[in-house]
């Protein structure tokens, strides 16, 4: 699809189905990894897909398409095999969502039936029981991981519970899939952001409700350069900052995507 200028419609609570953490694995003990921006999406009714990533190595970036096959997975994924030989393979644990909103909103609901808490959950790994009925979703309804997405089977996960991560591609491709990180509901995204960098979801949610630019002074001529915030445009990768040293960068990255998106309004 073409970069369309902010405001980006589909960007609105309603439309808001799910989004993705960064998990740390310490020696099966998951744990979120702070310093993160969760990436949000959106899927309306005419099936536009919105992936909304604040932060990232290759930058912020809006990402809008025409529609995606949306699931979720566990288990080791094989690049040189097409995403339907990968999602046949007993090495994968999948659960398919859907390809609009109606049918991922019910299917998340669904992969909730199943739940446990964040201390089942690491009491049943740490047990090395099977996993019951040889594959199972669960979902986190206490803890720190509440709001989580696990799963697991006996060939794809070796029987342990693992994260459930966010994997979606254009309908009908053999190729070309984006992975993503643990599938989280929504409510657990906006604890992570409130609890941790206050109002800033707020100011991402901007984007669909009205024209945002980043506003650069240029002191030699008196006047202000605008960029104007697009979808399917990548901004301020982490190569732009101290390249020298990477965990440097990281932390200017961070800092000066925090501004930019605090100016949102």
């Amino acid at each position: 699809m073409p970069a369309n200028p902010t405001p980006i419609r589909p960007v609105i609570p309603a439309n808001f189905l799910l989004g993705t953490l960064r998990l740390a694995n310490n020696a099966g003990q998951y744990s979120i990894e702070d310093g993160q921006f969760p990436s949000l999406y959106f899927i309306d009714n005419a099936v536009n897909f919105i992936r909304y990533r604040p932060l990232h190595r290759a930058g912020f970036l809006i990402s809008e398409k025409a529609g995606r096959e949306v699931y979720m997975y566990a288990g080791q994924w094989n690049d040189n095999q097409t995403i339907q030989a990968n999602l046949a393979n007993n090495t994968i644990y999948s659960v398919q969502l859907g390809n609009n909103k109606t049918t991922i909103g019910n299917n998340l609901l669904a992969s909730q039936a199943n739940q446990k808490s964040t201390q089942q959950l690491i009491a049943f790994n740490a047990a090395n029981n099977p996993i019951p009925m040889g594959e199972e979703t669960v979902y986190i309804n206490a803890g720190p991981l509440q709001g989580l997405f696990f799963g697991g089977s006996a060939t794809a996960t070796n029987n342990k519970y693992q994260p459930l991560n966010m994997l979606d591609f254009r309908p009908g491709a053999v190729n070309g899939v984006h992975r993503g990180h643990t599938v989280t509901m929504p409510q657990a995204i906006t604890g992570f952001y409130e609890s941790r960098f206050p109002g800033l979801l707020t100011c991402l949610m901007q984007a669909g409700q009205s024209k945002q630019e980043l506003t650069i002074p240029l002191p030699s001529t008196g006047r202000s350069l605008s960029i104007p915030i697009r979808s399917n445009v990548e901004y301020f990768p982490q190569t732009m900052f101290d390249t020298s040293n990477p965990a440097q960068a990281e932390v200017e990255q961070q800092a000066f995507l925090m501004t930019m998106i605090r100016s949102f309004s």
